[in-house]
C-alpha cells in the first residue's frame, strides 16, 4: 500500500522547505554533471541519507584534525555504496587507509607529485595554480570560487562566464567548486565542467 504524506500536516515554512528539498533532490538525480564531490568532516545518519539522495559519487575527507577512526568510518561507508574516497594533502594517511585517491589543496606547492597508484585531484583559483597542479600530475582540477561563499570577497568570485573563460583550454577534467547550493544549483547547467564539488549543499539539506 502506498503511503501519501499530506502537506497539511506541516506549517507554511516546513511545507516550503519540504518542496525545496524534493526539487533539489530531483535536480541532482538528473545528473547535471558526471561527478559529484562532497567535502565530508564526519558522518551522521542525516548526512548519509543526503549523500545517497544526491547521488554523490566522490567523498573527500575534509578536516583540520585528521582522525584515522573517522577516516576509516567514512571509507567503510564509501565502499558499501560504491563511492570513491579521497584524503586531503596527506600521502601517508592515503597509503595507510588505501584511499581511492588524494586531493591536493591550492596550498600544496610541491613542484611534482607523481604517485600513479592514486587518482589525484587538485584545487586552483587561477591559471598559475592550474599550471602547478598540472606539474603535480592531477587527473582533475577544481576551480573556485564560482559563486558567493563566506570565504571569499565578491571581487574574487568567478561567476559562470569567467569560469568558462579561464578553463576553456584546460586539458584535465574540470570541477566547479565554491558557493554551490540550493540557490545556485540551476546555474551550474551553464558551467563547462564534468563535476561539481560542495559541502553545504549536503550538510544543510
Amino acid at each position: 500500500m502506498q503511503t501519501t504524506i499530506s502537506l497539511d500536516l506541516f506549517d507554511k515554512d516546513s511545507t516550503v522547505r519540504f518542496i525545496e528539498i524534493n526539487l533539489l533532490i530531483t535536480l541532482m538525480q538528473k545528473k547535471l554533471k558526471e561527478e559529484y564531490y562532497y567535502f565530508c568532516e564526519h558522518l551522521s545518519d542525516k548526512i548519509k541519507k543526503n549523500i545517497l539522495k544526491f547521488k554523490v559519487n566522490n567523498i573527500i575527507y575534509y578536516t583540520n584534525s585528521f582522525s584515522y577512526a573517522e577516516a576509516n568510518k567514512i571509507k567503510k561507508f564509501c565502499l558499501a555504496n560504491k563511492i570513491k574516497f579521497f584524503v586531503i594533502d596527506n600521502l601517508v594517511a592515503a597509503q595507510k587507509i588505501k584511499s581511492y585517491g588524494i586531493f591536493l589543496s591550492s596550498k600544496n606547492k610541491l613542484k611534482y607529485f607523481i604517485y600513479k597508484k592514486f587518482y589525484i585531484i587538485g584545487s586552483a583559483h587561477n591559471q598559475l595554480e592550474y599550471a602547478n597542479k598540472c606539474r603535480q600530475k592531477c587527473n582533475a582540477i577544481m576551480l573556485s570560487p564560482v559563486f558567493y561563499n563566506k570565504k571569499y570577497s565578491n571581487n574574487k568570485l568567478l561567476g559562470v562566464n569567467r569560469f568558462n573563460l579561464i578553463t576553456k583550454d584546460w586539458k584535465t577534467q574540470i570541477v566547479a567548486l565554491g558557493g554551490i547550493n540550493q540557490q545556485t544549483l540551476q546555474k551550474t547547467r551553464m558551467l563547462k565542467c564534468s563535476g561539481l564539488a560542495f559541502k553545504n549543499l549536503v550538510d544543510n539539506a
